[in-house]
C-alpha cells in the first residue's frame, strides 16, 4: 500500500491521492538543497536543479525527470513523468520547462502539470497547467 504523506497543516498525513500528488510536486517545487544539514545532499528540489542544470536544456530534463519518478514512487502505484524544456530563441538565458506527471493509486489515474519559467538558471514564474496542457 502507497505511503501517506507527512504534513505540517492540520491536515496531518495525507491519504488522499490527488492531495498527495499536490502536496509532494509542491514541495519539490519549493524545497532548497540547503534546507537541512542533517539531510544535507539527499533534499529533492527543483531550485538546486535549475540552478546547476540550467544551462544545458536536456541535462536539466533527465533530472526533472529522475526527481520525480524517484520521488514521487514510493507514494503512488504507478508514476510516469513527462518533461520538456523549450530555449527562447531571441534570449539564451530564458528557458520554458513543462512537467506533466501522471500517478495512478488504486486503478485512479490523476494527472497534474506545472509550466515552469526561468531566466539565467533562477526560477521566475510556475503556472499550473489543467488536463488539457493548457495554462489555468
Amino acid at each position: 500500500m502507497p505511503a501517506p504523506v507527512p504534513s505540517l497543516s492540520s491536515s496531518g498525513w495525507v491519504t488522499s491521492p490527488a492531495e498527495k500528488a499536490d502536496l509532494l510536486f509542491s514541495y519539490y517545487l519549493t524545497s532548497e538543497d540547503s534546507q537541512s544539514l542533517l539531510y544535507a545532499g539527499n533534499i529533492v528540489s527543483l531550485p538546486a536543479q535549475v540552478q546547476s542544470a540550467g544551462h544545458d536544456a536536456l541535462e536539466l530534463r533527465s533530472r526533472i525527470r529522475n526527481d520525480l519518478q524517484n520521488y514521487l514512487s514510493p507514494y503512488f502505484e504507478q508514476v510516469i513523468v513527462e518533461v520538456e524544456t523549450e530555449e527562447n530563441p531571441n534570449d539564451s538565458g530564458r528557458l520554458e520547462i513543462r512537467v506533466e506527471c501522471t500517478v495512478v493509486d488504486n486503478a485512479t489515474t490523476y494527472s497534474l502539470g506545472r509550466l515552469i519559467s526561468t531566466v539565467n538558471s533562477k526560477i521566475t514564474n510556475i503556472i499550473n497547467l489543467n488536463n488539457t496542457g493548457n495554462r489555468s
